[in-house]
Parts: C-alpha cells; structure tokens; sequence
C-alpha cells in the first residue's frame, strides 16, 4: 500500500510534465496557422492526444486513491478485529518485523556499530524493562522504540498517553512511545560506568502504516526524534552530530559487552516484563 501511495504520487509530476508539452504544441499550432495547415493539424492532433492522456491518468489516480481508502479501511477493520480476538500474537508479529527492519538496516548503513535486539536491561527497583533495538558506536548509545499500528497518533508528546485513531474513525489511548523509550534512559545509564552529556538518544521508529499529526510534531520533546524506516538512517546521523567520537573504541566494545549479557527474547521473559508493566 505505500508502495502504491508514492507511485501515485509520482505521477502528478509527468501529468504536469506532459500538460505543459500540450500546452506548448496548442500554442505553435496556433502561431503557425499562417505557416502550414499540415503543421497545424499535427500539431492540434498531438496536443489533444497529450491531453487526453492527461486527463484519462487523472482518473485513473482517483480510482486508485478510492481504492487504497477501501483498503485501509479494510485493514483497519481487519487488525481490530485480531487485535479483539487473537490479542497480542497479532501485535508481536507486527512488533516483531518493524523490529527486525530496524536491526537490518542499522546494520547495513553501520557495520562497525553493535546493534542489539531485544535486551531485558535490569531495573534498581526489581524486573526489567525492554528495548527493542540498541545501537552502539563512537557516537553514543542510541535506543530505538519501534511502534507498528495502522493508526494516526494524536496529543501532546510530552504527556504519558496519546491517541491512536484508526481509519474506520475509531480511536484508543496508548502509552506515549516517547516517553517510553525515555525510560530506558535511567536503567541504561545505571548499567554505564560513565554517562557523558548526549550519550543516550531517544529514537522512536514508525511502521509504514502508522501516521503523526504534523502540527503535533512540536510537542515532542527536543531529547526525541520520531522517524521511518526510509529515514532511520538520516535521523541517527542528525543525532549524532552534537556527540561524534564521544565514545572510544574500547568504551564502545566495553558497553556491547554489558547489554550482550541480556540479550534474548523469550516467552517466558516477555510474560514477566507484561507483568512488570502492569504493576
């Protein structure tokens, strides 16, 4: 589907592209009506066909963009329905890949980085918390919070709970991921023998289906940066432009080494953190 949304989008630019073609040929053809009559013809014949085109591609495009509105609503039918019935094995396979498309492509544009999914860091006051990826390089320690819904998230970034709305128009209050990777801070830290100032970002990673309300976009909170897929990699090296080369190469090895020690998802470690949460 958003694969489809940008091929659309791309052809707003040849329907301009060639509308201005047309309109061009309409023009010479009328300069050149004291010139030939063949060259006139030609010339109105190709301007018509230009745009015929034009228009013929325009409709075409709103049928399309009704169709993906259908499949959306489809589909947001569909995931609360699962979300009602089969619950959170639905989410986690969402979770799950959003996750694993972070990891890859963190490794693939930061080779010499350690990139870590899925570690239970432990808390001073008992339990653990989870983050879904980490990455460690010379630049800092960055922590990602991956949230893959089909919903626009509405309200205030800086307050706990925010509003998912759903296409069909139905809306629920979720935890702010913001804020919930802002957690990770302290217990991360804790585990650091030596914390510098910036050395801990705050990403939140976005599904392709999951939207925020621009306008929103000045509440978050100017430790955090919200972002894509398409534009991880663009927003990790903005972040850590206030902190290059923080770190050593023996800091970074050394700080891999501590999170390496809590790696591993399981069922049973993914229950107690429920749990952890709950109370």
């Amino acid at each position: 589907m958003h694969e489809m949304r940008r091929i659309i989008e791309s052809f707003k630019v040849i329907d301009a592209l060639m509308l201005f073609i047309a309109i061009v040929f309409g023009l010479s053809a009328y300069i050149a009506i004291s010139i030939s009559t063949v060259m006139v013809i030609f010339m109105l014949s190709f301007s018509i066909i230009q745009i015929t085109y034009v228009v013929l591609t325009i409709r075409i495009r709103m049928r399309l963009n009704q169709d993906l509105k259908l499949e959306r609503d489809a589909l947001s039918a569909t995931e609360q329905v699962f979300e009602k019935n089969a619950g959170s094995e639905y989410n986690n396979i969402k979770q799950k890949i959003l996750e694993s498309m972070v990891e890859k492509t963190l490794l693939s544009a930061f080779p010499s980085a350690y990139v870590l999914k899925n570690i239970f860091v432990p808390k001073k006051s008992g339990g653990t918390t989870e983050i879904d990826v980490m990455m460690i390089n010379n630049d800092g320690i960055f922590l990602f919070e991956a949230k893959n819904i089909n919903a626009t998230l509405k309200g205030d970034w800086s307050k706990n709970k925010i509003v998912a709305e759903y296409p069909n128009g139905s809306h629920i209050e979720i935890d702010n991921p913001v804020l919930q990777n802002s957690t990770h801070f302290t217990h991360v830290a804790n585990l650091v023998s030596k914390t510098k100032p910036h050395l801990i970002k705050n990403i939140v990673v976005l599904g392709p289906d999951t939207k925020v309300v621009r306008p929103e976009f000045m509440t978050i909170p100017s430790y955090a940066a919200i972002t894509t897929i398409p534009s991880l990699v663009y927003t990790v090296n903005r972040r850590a432009q206030v902190s290059r080369n923080i770190l050593s190469n023996e800091e970074v090895k050394s700080i891999s080494e501590i999170f390496e020690t809590y790696l591993g998802y399981t069922d049973e470690k993914m229950e107690q953190h429920i749990q952890n949460i709950k109370h």
